[in-house]
């Protein structure tokens, strides 16, 4: 596990987590990065909770529409 002392390294953790998750269809993973009451927002689409988190990334990332995620150049 990489050194996440800082909480800049925290946050960059969790974004590359939030990518793997999704990538690799580990959507329990991908839920468990969220508090309770979080919410996920892009456009035209806002879901709040954990529960419904889970049915929306299961509708959204099916196999067949999955890719490789990329995150660069985060600014904390």
């Amino acid at each position: 596990m990489p050194d996440l002392s800082s909480i800049e390294e925290k946050i960059r953790y969790t974004i590359a987590e939030y990518c793997h998750r999704t990538d690799q269809g580990d959507f329990d993973g991908w839920v468990a990065l969220f508090t309770e009451d979080g919410c996920f927002r892009m456009p035209g689409v806002e879901v709040t909770g954990r529960e419904a988190l889970r049915a929306f990334i299961g509708r959204d990332q099916p196999p067949e529409m999955r890719g490789l995620h990329l995150v660069t150049d985060s600014a904390i």
